[in-house]
Parts: structure tokens; sequence; C-alpha cells
């Protein structure tokens, strides 16, 4: 009876509930490494496909819950359509303590202030769960200007989330010096455009990087 016990309770541990919230690399990610397929939703007139996992999915040992909006992000991550009640749909069933992943930009560059709204109205409604902002990776596109608003976006996020002063919304920082064609996984820098497939997505062993990245460290944040 306490073998089992114990590893009820490893078992347990080892595995964390997990939220992420993206758009198109997300998306990608989610398909690539873990074989979650879309769902078609009407908006208007219009059929669309989003990605979103019907139940937890096990992945490194988390569980995974992804919303992921590739196309008119913004429009309808934001505005009341089917991938914005999965969002909220997810959050209101999620545990006191859950990490909320969030990675929206990079196809929306000039939306900065539109996605900083969105990030701290969740964190506002839904204050028992804990929000991380992933440092966007830059675009292998050649144009050394793109990446130079990335690197502003990511340092205007950052700002603005110690300026308003949330108790429950962090900048997770992935990237080394705020480069957005480098990251740093377990202390090693790794040069991520070697792992581009096109100016925006990568191949599975860049997507596992960056996953790695992206969770590394999460609950030292809160310290």
């Amino acid at each position: 009876m306490i073998k089992i016990l114990i590893s009820f309770l490893i078992c347990f541990a080892a595995s964390k509930h997990l939220i992420m919230i993206g758009d198109g690399r997300i998306q990608e990610m989610a398909q690539v490494l873990m074989n979650v397929g879309l769902k078609e939703y009407r908006y208007g007139a219009f059929e669309y496909k989003y990605l979103v996992t019907e139940s937890p999915i096990s992945y490194e040992g988390y569980d995974l819950d992804i919303i992921a909006v590739n196309k008119n992000t913004i429009k309808h991550l934001f505005d009341g359509g089917q991938p914005y009640i999965s969002v909220h749909d997810k959050l209101k069933k999620a545990t006191p303590g859950t990490s909320v992943i969030l990675n929206l930009g990079i196809q929306n560059l000039d939306y900065y202030n539109d996605i900083f709204v969105f990030y701290g109205k969740l964190a506002d409604k839904y204050r028992k769960l804990n929000f991380y902002v992933v440092s966007l990776i830059g675009l292998n596109d050649g144009d050394p200007k793109t990446n130079t608003v990335v690197k502003d976006f990511n340092k205007r996020v950052e700002k603005r989330i110690k300026i308003v002063g949330f108790k429950n919304l962090y900048y997770k920082d992935i990237l080394n010096n705020n480069d957005p064609s480098q990251i740093i996984v377990n202390n090693e820098l790794i040069h991520i455009f070697d792992y581009s497939t096109d100016s925006v997505g990568f191949f599975r062993n860049g997507y596992i990087r960056i996953f790695k990245a992206m969770v590394e460290g999460l609950g030292n944040i809160l310290l």
C-alpha cells in the first residue's frame, strides 16, 4: 500500500499542468512535437482553423493545454471568436497555481498595445494562475530591421509588466542578451536560426529546444 502511494505521489509530482497560448509558432510547435491537429470553426460567414487540445496531452513531464491561432490571430483570439472562447474555457477550469505561457506577436509586431492589454486582462481576470510572457524569437528573413523591431517589442513588454506591477504576470526571457537569433537552454547558447525552415518556422529539433527554453526555470521566476 505504501509503495503504491509513493508511486502515485511521484507520478503526481512529475506531471505538471501547463497552458500555452500563442500564434503560428506555438501552433506549429504543437503540430510538430505533439501531433495536435487543427479544428475548424465559423467566424461570420467564413470557416477558419485553429489549434486547440480537447484535453491535456502529455509531453516532457507536462500535461499541456494549447490554444494557438496562425491566421487573423488578433481578431479571432481577442474578439470573441471560438479561439477566444477556448482560451477562457481552459483558464476557468485550470487549478490555482497553473502556469500559463503567452507567446504572441511575431506575426503582429505592430499590435504591441493590443497584445499587452490582452495579457494584462487575462492576468487580472485569472488572479490564481501564473502567466509568463515569453520573449519573442526573431525572424530569419535577412532584414536586420525586422529583428530590431522584435528587440523593441520584447523590451517594451518587459518594461510595462514591471511598471504596471502585476502580481501574477511575469516576463520569461529565453534570449541571450535580447538577441532574437539566440536562445539559452540549460546554460547553453543556441543559434536558433540554424534550425529555421523559413522566416518564421523551425525544424523539429529547433522546436524541442524552444520548448525547453520556455519551460526551464518557470517556478524560479516566482521566487
